[in-house]
């Protein structure tokens, strides 16, 4: 939001701050951003108490996974007093008749325990239920606890779908472990495949239970409809269960191959569409040619000058000049002078 502000004015901000699954003290720092030269960026700090009037611990009851077998499972959840008033709870009628709930005050006002108990009776799987409480308190006059438990199936496969691999060289079984809770397993009567190609049986190791399916050489699945392979039981919980047949997902190449494939294509279409050099192509490790005749290692790159000998020196273009030249002179030579002889 933009507001402008007169000078020696001042205005007012209006935060707010969410308090659901809060409690007690907390902190939020605001930002705004100003055209002050000097005050670019203003921190306003905003501090307060999420106040509760009691604490239920744990707030919300998961039991888990519940065997069909094991029995009522019981929890306690404890309540106390928070910021509000004293307490007066009690427990409000109860629509599920798989649970069943019973409170105990503790401290008069200030504590309570609630216990709650479950006992399987729902067909299979996950099972939700809201637990409702009278507080006595004006803000607060109702509270809902959620409750949670999933029932084990009577019958499961492990696992639960056929994958088919793609491009089977030779032929294959797959095998899925039937899985009978309460440790009484039944009788399986009949075991049929929707696709004729897929033969399924029923075999027995170790005292488990095996659904057999045999997957010819490339064979792949229909996509609609599926295959699925069908059990029949004696057991009247299960008298059905279905498998189903799948081929396994094909593996996608990731972006950043794929982008690096795509840059590939291009640049290889980028130099195919080049003019083409009257240079030869140069493999790599190779170097580039050149007019120069190749020189063989060991010797020395010819020249135009002739070769020189050991102790010679570089002929030049230039006359040899003498260290001390001669100068001609207009006297004559002198004569040795005679001498006469003795007598």
């Amino acid at each position: 939001m933009d507001r402008t502000i007169a000078p020696g004015q001042s205005e007012q901000v209006k935060v707010t701050v969410s308090s659901a699954r809060r409690s007690g003290p907390f902190t939020r720092t605001i930002t705004a951003t100003t055209n002050d030269a000097d005050h670019r960026r203003v921190t306003l700090t905003c501090a307060g108490t999420v106040l509760v009037p009691f604490q239920i611990k744990p707030s919300t009851i998961r039991f888990g996974q519940v065997s069909r077998d094991a029995g009522p499972q019981q929890m306690t959840v404890t309540i106390t007093r928070g910021d509000g008033g004293p307490l007066a709870l009690e427990v409000l009628p109860l629509s599920d008749p798989n649970l069943r709930a019973s409170l105990r005050e503790i401290e008069p006002g200030e504590r309570y325990e609630l216990d709650i108990e479950v006992t399987p009776g729902w067909s299979k799987g996950l099972w939700r239920t809201n637990l409702m409480l009278k507080t006595g308190i004006a803000e607060v006059p109702q509270e809902k606890i959620a409750v949670y438990a999933y029932l084990v199936p009577r019958l499961r496969a492990m696992p639960r779908i056929f994958t088919i691999p793609r491009n089977l060289p030779a032929e294959r079984e797959l095998r899925a472990r039937l899985l009978w809770s309460d440790n009484r397993p039944s009788q399986v009567l009949e075991v049929t495949s929707s696709d004729a190609n897929t033969p399924v049986r029923i075999e027995e190791r170790n005292k488990q239970q095996y659904v057999v399916l045999s997957v010819p050489a490339g064979y792949q699945p229909l996509v609609r409809p599926r295959p699925v392979v069908t059990l029949k039981t004696d057991d009247p919980e299960v008298p059905t269960l279905q498998i189903q047949v799948r081929p396994a997902p094909v593996r996608r190449t990731p972006r950043t191959a794929a982008r690096a494939t795509r840059t590939t294509s291009r640049a290889g279409v980028q130099s195919a569409l080049r003019r083409p050099t009257s240079r030869p192509a140069i493999r790599p490790g190779m170097r580039r040619p050149t007019s120069r005749p190749a020189v063989r290692p060991g010797l020395r790159r010819p020249t135009s000058q002739p070769a020189i000998r050991p102790g010679l020196r570089r002929p030049t273009s230039q006359p040899a000049v003498r260290s001390k030249p001669l100068r001609p002179t207009s006297r004559p030579a002198a004569r040795p002078t005679p001498t006469k002889p003795e007598d």
